[in-house]
């Protein structure tokens, strides 16, 4: 899974980590962000995990911040 969603001056600190993180299985999300895979960053969030796919790259790109 990667997280995906828009990373611009709202994203909270915790997205970002997630973001940042790549793509990683069930279980790793579980271990390192115990609840996000539901939650994701919390009320209102504007991200959500989704299956990686070769598609992916298109949506998820961590070193680029939307202003």
């Amino acid at each position: 899974f990667v997280y995906v969603g828009v990373n611009d001056g709202k994203t909270r600190p915790i997205c970002k980590s997630m973001i940042n993180a790549g793509s990683l299985t069930r279980a790793e999300i579980d271990d390192q962000y115990p609840g996000a895979f539901i939650d994701g960053g919390g009320f209102n969030c504007r991200h959500r995990w989704a299956v990686q796919t070769s598609l992916s790259d298109r949506f998820h790109n961590p070193d680029k911040e939307v202003a």
